[in-house]
């Protein structure tokens, strides 16, 4: 099944079918395979890949290879199409290979003809249609916004329009040096019914991560753009662009209620599972055992898959021992800012004061454990007052929170008197 090379110490799979290589790399995130010498190159701004010195790969789309490795059955993986120099896959081998169970969640098609659900996006507006002139576009922006549409028209995304509605457009640029083109829906927003579907917290789940060992991050693909918009709400999407004026027929960035509508969904689609977090379009999965997580996963794909939803695969994350969430770093232990972000604090030259050492020490906040005993600690001065929690485990202190604000006018007045 694998052999070492005779040079190196590297770790290779062996197809035997195409007598192909593959290497295994545990700090990739993901399996790449080069492209064909007869493959029309035209990078794709559906993904986004990057080395570990930061250089950006460009990227060609994806592909579902079956592997012939002398045991029972076939293995199948979806590869990112890349310039790279020989096929990488993955050392997260066992969990990648579940989603080869359900092919319809790595489909590079966006959305198909017809949901496979019911929701749909209503935009309840009070008063007449809001209308805008079109927007001027700069030079450098025009052919990539206009490949945006043409692709987001040719999935069925938007349409031509003759609403009598019209939004500005606007083009928000993305991380990989990509665009994103969006309305500008402030006016429509105005006169727009607010949705109060509360939006969870990344400390609503810190309770279920204690004694959980092993975590995947899943991405939906294109996430909003899987929910409909109503039909006769549809003409209030419209935005005017130097190429005439369109209108969504798919949930877009940009609407008030946006957010709302697919937290409602996911919360729908994943009802019931007590081993997985969702927000908007990112899922974490954790588990105690590899075993364990195996079935959750299996579980989560069956349920994103009954409802017609697609993952992108460049952003999942599988069977790791900690893994950035929302900016976080998820691991056994509990919760703390990512390296990088504390770094960039202590980059900063000016100005020169304790507060960037404070922020680059910055606690591991654990996971609440509900039998542990809870210890509240508390101080105060004339000017502020603090205060820190921890739950006790193995007769150790571990934070959980912290507080602390300055004293107002008033209350500098009180006295501070120590019990």
């Amino acid at each position: 099944m694998a052999e070492p090379s005779k040079h190196t110490s590297r770790l290779f799979l062996l197809d035997r079918k195409s007598s192909q290589k593959f290497l295994i790399d545990s700090g990739s995130e993901i399996c790449v395979i080069p492209p064909s010498p007869t493959m029309n190159k035209s990078p794709q701004s559906n993904f986004s890949l990057f080395a570990v010195n930061n250089t950006k790969i460009p990227a060609y789309g994806m592909v579902r290879k079956e592997l012939n490795l002398g045991l029972r059955r076939p293995f199948i993986w979806t590869f990112i199409i890349a310039d790279v120099s020989s096929p990488i896959i993955d050392a997260n081998i066992s969990f990648k290979n579940i989603l080869s169970e359900y092919p319809d969640l790595s489909n590079p098609s966006l959305i198909s003809k017809s949901a496979s659900h019911g929701t749909v996006h209503h935009i309840i507006t009070t008063g007449p249609p809001v209308t805008a002139r079109p927007r001027r576009l700069h030079p450098k922006l025009y052919d990539a916004v206009k490949v945006e549409f043409e692709f987001l028209l040719a999935q069925g995304i938007i349409r031509p329009s003759k609403s009598p509605w019209s939004s500005l457009l606007h083009v928000v640029p993305k991380s990989d040096s990509t665009v994103r083109p969006v309305g500008d829906y402030r006016q429509l927003n105005s006169v727009t019914e607010f949705d109060s579907y509360p939006m969870p917290y990344l400390n609503d789940f810190a309770h279920a991560l204690h004694g959980k060992k092993i975590f995947s991050k899943i991405d939906i693909f294109k996430a909003f753009h899987q929910i409909p918009i109503a039909e006769c709400d549809i003409p209030k999407t419209a935005i005017t662009t130097p190429w005439g004026l369109y209108e969504y027929t798919h949930l877009c960035f940009g609407l008030v209620n946006a957010q709302q509508t697919f937290m409602r969904f996911m919360h729908e689609v994943l009802r019931g599972l007590p081993f997985c977090f969702v927000y908007l379009d990112d899922i974490l999965c954790y588990s105690e055992n590899a075993e364990e997580h195996r079935s959750h996963l299996r579980t989560i794909f069956q349920r994103l898959s009954s409802y017609g939803l697609k993952l992108n695969i460049s952003k999942c994350v599988f069977g790791v021992t900690e893994l950035n969430f929302l900016g976080h770093l998820i691991t056994p232990d509990g919760i703390k800012p990512l390296p990088d972000k504390v770094q960039a604090v202590l980059d900063y030259k000016q100005p020169e004061t304790r507060c960037k050492q404070a922020l680059a020490d910055a606690a591991l906040l654990a996971h609440p454990s509900p039998s542990a005993p809870l210890a509240l600690h508390v101080d105060a001065s004339d000017y502020a007052i603090g205060g820190a929690l921890h739950q006790v485990v193995d007769s150790e202190l571990q934070p959980l929170a912290f507080f602390s604000r300055k004293l107002t006018s008033s209350e500098k007045v009180l006295q501070c008197l120590r019990p």
